[in-house]
Order: structure tokens, then C-alpha cells, then sequence
């Protein structure tokens, strides 16, 4: 994924230094002096995360993670970052209003539903609908909220969703997705590049996964970050792949549907780019209409759609669709996408996990 940093960005450049130490401090004191406040559950952590901002691809590694897991017979659920989430106003003494901060919220227990998108973010909603039977709850403190969910429900594995920097919990099996493109991006940390951390934070994951895009990944690009990764770290590739597609009405359509179609793809995601290459796999003559990531669509943005349609086959991402139910008017069409692995999950897996081995079975 290359993007362009914005204007602005310029401005607080000099700032990366304290950024980018600031996160390196962290880490080397959860490793330290700070790892007695570390939380250790008494079943496998699974972490799926990565280095860089924006869409990665970590979502759909979840599924394929908790697909494989409930295969084999476990019983996993997922921790999820509730972002953009808005909880309830509640009243304070004076009586002013303030709105709570989602420590955690219980999304789903397996069985019912408990959360919309509005508590609960678009993410962990979209998972929630997609897999109903595992458990699931979100928070911005995803170490509280995997104790909670451990706690409440006889688990025997926690899957977290964009976990790497989540260093208050103890992970013992940390998958790192990066851009098979540009795996280390420009090499910087924000506001002047899009890493989150250094890349010396690599040192940290297990396995580290180029997850190839719309554009031709680096030759090199393992040999990029092979310096950063412990020894014992495989590389595995991987790709995100168009699954399954879905009508407004919830009837299941054949993925030829798309082929030679004329379509406006809808997107609110950290990678569009990559969603305009899935639609166009398909065979679609696509336009895209980008919006910021985790919109919230109101009576404008689909007047705008409808318009900008102009009687084409409008085409969401999933984690659109759950915000659109009840909002517009025309009918439209829903792409799902899973990750795909160049080799089995559950090998891959089996080799990483040796501190709590989950012994997963061959797919039967």
C-alpha cells in the first residue's frame, strides 16, 4: 500500500523522533521493569497486528485463524479494539454529560447478539454477524477485555484482533502482517511515515506474513525484514481473496455476478485500493467512491452513492454493509474477502506455538 503522506504531515515531521523513541521505551519497559503489570491468561494468545497504519488485512487473518481453531476442535474467542465506537452519554454529579470511554462491551456470547455498531464499532459488529457462534467482546484496554472474556465463558484459546502493540497482555503467538509492496514502508514512524513502531519491533513477532496487494511486491521484500526478525520467525505469504458476495436482500450470489459488470465500489477502509483489485479480479469494470475509514454513512452519503451510481451495481466491503441496513434506499451488493495462505494454517501455526502448543489438527 503506498500512500502520500498528507500536506500537514510536514509540519509535525520533527516530532518523529520522540514518537518513534516513545514507542520503543514502551516496549523495552513491558520487557522489563514493567512486566510483573503484564497480564498472562491460562489459555494460548493468539495476536494477529502489524507495524504500519491502515488496512493490513488483519481481520480477515482473524477468521482464518478462529476457522481453523473451531476445526480442530477448540473453543477460541476474539478481543477486538471497538474503535470508533461511541458508547452511551452518561450523567456525571453536576449533571453535565460526558460520553464513556468503551472500556469493554460483551459484542456477542455466541449465541445473541449484544452490541451495535454504534457501542461496539463496525469491526467487531461485522465479525460478530459473520461468525455468531464465537465469542466476542471489544475495548480500548484489550487486556482487561480478554480477562473479562476468559472469565465469562470456558474458552480454551483468545484471538486478538490488532494486538501487537497490546503489550500489557502476554501474547504467545504474535502473527505480524505487513505489505508484501512495501514492508517497511518509507522506514519511518508517524507523522513522518506510516509505522507505527521501529521496525526493530519485529524482534517481537512470531511469524511475520507479506500479505500481497493491487501492486507487485518487492523482490527483497523479505530480505527487508529479515534483519529485524528473530531467527526462529518464519515468512509466510499471503493475499486477501473475494470469498463470497451477498445481495441488500441477504441472497447469496455466485461471485461471476461481478464479471463484465459495471460497478461503483463503496468503500470506508484503511485500503482501498486493495478493494478496487479484489472487485476488478472478479472481471468488474469498477469506479471507485472512496470514504475515510470507519464512516459513518448518513441520508447525504447516499443520496451521494445513488447519484454517483447513476443505475450501476453498487458494491460494499462487509464491514460497510453493517452500518448500511437501514440506510439506503437502492439495493446493493456485498464483498466478502478471505485470506489466503501460501501454506496450511494450521502447519504454520503448529511450527510458531511451541511455548503453549495448541496442536492443531490437519483440516478433516
Amino acid at each position: 500500500m503506498v500512500e502520500t503522506l498528507p500536506p500537514i504531515a510536514r509540519w509535525f515531521a520533527p516530532l518523529e523522533p520522540l514518537v518513534a523513541a516513545a514507542g520503543a521505551w514502551r516496549r523495552a519497559f513491558y520487557r522489563g521493569r514493567g512486566a510483573p503489570r503484564v497480564i498472562r491468561l491460562p489459555m494460548p494468545v493468539v495476536s494477529v497486528g502489524n507495524l504500519a497504519v491502515g488496512g493490513a488485512g488483519k481481520t480477515p487473518m482473524v477468521e482464518a485463524i478462529v476457522e481453523q481453531l473451531t476445526r480442530s476442535g477448540y473453543t477460541p474467542g476474539v478481543v477486538m479494539r471497538a474503535y470508533k465506537a461511541r458508547p452511551p452519554l452518561q450523567p456525571t454529579e453536576n449533571g453535565a454529560f460526558w460520553r464513556r470511554s468503551l472500556r469493554w462491551a460483551l459484542v456477542s456470547d455466541g449465541e445473541e447478539l449484544y452490541a451495535d455498531v454504534e457501542t461496539a464499532g463496525d469491526e467487531a459488529v461485522m465479525f460478530a454477524l459473520k461468525h455468531p457462534a464465537v465469542p466476542l467482546a471489544a475495548g480500548k484496554d484489550k487486556a482487561r477485555t480478554a480477562l473479562e472474556l476468559a472469565s465469562e465463558f470456558p474458552l480454551d484459546a483468545i484471538v486478538l484482533d490488532d494486538g501487537f502493540q497490546s503489550l500489557r497482555l502476554a501474547r504467545d503467538l504474535n502473527i505480524v502482517l505487513l505489505d508484501a509492496a512495501r514492508p517497511l514502508d518509507n522506514g519511518r514512524t508517524l507523522p513522518a511515515g506510516f509505522l507505527r513502531e521501529r521496525p526493530e519491533a519485529l524482534a517481537d513477532a512470531d511469524i511475520a506474513v507479506l500479505v500481497e496487494g493491487e501492486e507487485s511486491a518487492e523482490e527483497d521484500s523479505e530480505a527487508a525484514i529479515r534483519p529485524y526478525l528473530k531467527s526462529t520467525a518464519p515468512v509466510v505469504k499471503a493475499r486477501r481473496v473475494p470469498s463470497s458476495l451477498t445481495s441488500s436482500g441477504g441472497e447469496s450470489l455466485p461471485l461471476g455476478e461481478l464479471n463484465g459488470a459495471e460497478i461503483l465500489g463503496v468503500c470506508g477502509i484503511g485500503n482501498p485500493r486493495q478493494y478496487e483489485a479484489s472487485l476488478r479480479s472478479l472481471g468488474a469494470r469498477v469506479e471507485m467512491m472512496p470514504f475515510p475509514d470507519h464512516r459513518r454513512y448518513d441520508s447525504r452519503d447516499w443520496d451521494e452513492i445513488e447519484r454517483a451510481a447513476g443505475g450501476r451495481t453498487v458494491v460494499a466491503t462487509a464491514k460497510d454493509a453493517v452500518k448500511w441496513e437501514d440506510g439506503p434506499r437502492f439495493p446493493y451488493l456485498t464483498l466478502n474477502i478471505r485470506m489466503e495462505l501460501d501454506a496450511p494454517l494450521d502447519d504454520i501455526l503448529n511450527s510458531a506455538l511451541k511455548k503453549a502448543p495448541l496442536n492443531l489438527k490437519a483440516n478433516s
